[in-house]
């Protein structure tokens, strides 16, 4: 177990919150004085400065038994272990040509998570954060981060997102300020949506009826990006809101919380 005493006084690291073991999905900010922290092999700089300490926001993923935090600088690496957690199981009924894929489908799905991997794996050097993040879209949140689902009475991937149930066309915001990476109809998804928000942050909107932005173009916090729909592999309208940090699957309700719980703001 990782002594935070001595963490705090020779490495000038403190992690919020601090806590025996995180929950799988769970976003938590790390402060240190470190230029680049290395998670999952991957180097990810500061979202802001504060009075010579960078913050980072980390988080561990929905699959990992421990996350391991390397500080370059102080040649240090942090263990977090992850808290055993049972998630609730779902069953979903799909027409079997959503669920039996043609090799063409299964062409083209393994092709767009190839490409979604790519985004995933890309850390924009730039933090693009302006103080918060905000729920995408106003209606009946489904906490379903890490449900087990089986689909068609056969277990698939777990969900790794939340659902947000509205009525078709409700009108979907930007969670965050940041560069559309992803614009474009998904065999699951739908119309989809990905927003870089610098620094290995990124949020996802899928089952989307409308799309208001293109690739390329920089979006402000709680602008309008698209609406409410039930496209690809949906039973009704809603939004998948999902978010990647660091590469890991992340939830987004934690998201909210870690930055309502410390007031972080630049």
């Amino acid at each position: 177990m990782v002594n935070f005493f001595l963490v705090f006084v020779l490495f000038q690291l403190e992690i919020l919150p601090q806590k025996k073991c995180y929950d799988p999905g769970e976003v938590f900010f790390v402060k240190t004085q470190d230029e680049k922290i290395v998670v999952r092999d991957v180097s990810i700089g500061p979202i802001m400065v504060e009075k010579g300490f960078k913050l980072f926001l980390v988080a561990s993923d929905l699959f990992e038994k421990e996350t391991k935090l390397h500080l370059p600088d102080t040649k240090k690496e942090i263990i977090l272990k992850i808290c055993k957690k049972e998630f609730p199981v779902k069953k979903y009924y799909f027409p079997k040509e959503l669920v039996d894929l043609s090799p063409q489908d299964l062409e083209r799905v393994n092709a767009e998570k190839e490409k979604f991997d790519r985004i995933w794996n890309t850390v924009t050097p730039t933090s693009y954060f302006d103080g918060s993040f905000l729920i995408p879209v106003t209606g009946t949140i489904k906490y379903n981060f890490g449900e087990r689902r089986f689909i068609n009475d056969e277990e698939r991937s777990p969900h790794t997102g939340i659902d947000i149930y509205a009525e078709e066309g409700t009108p979907v915001m930007a969670s965050g300020r940041g560069i559309v990476v992803f614009a474009g109809e998904t065999f699951f998804g739908g119309n989809s949506l990905i927003i870089d928000h610098g620094q290995g942050i990124y949020t996802m909107y899928f089952h989307l009826k409308g799309m208001f932005v293109k690739e390329g173009e920089m979006v402000e916090n709680g602008k309008i990006i698209g609406s409410v729909g039930k496209t690809g592999r949906a039973t009704g309208p809603h939004l998948h809101w999902g978010v990647r940090i660091g590469g890991a699957r992340a939830d987004p309700v934690f998201l909210l919380e870690a930055f309502e719980k410390f007031g972080i703001k630049r």
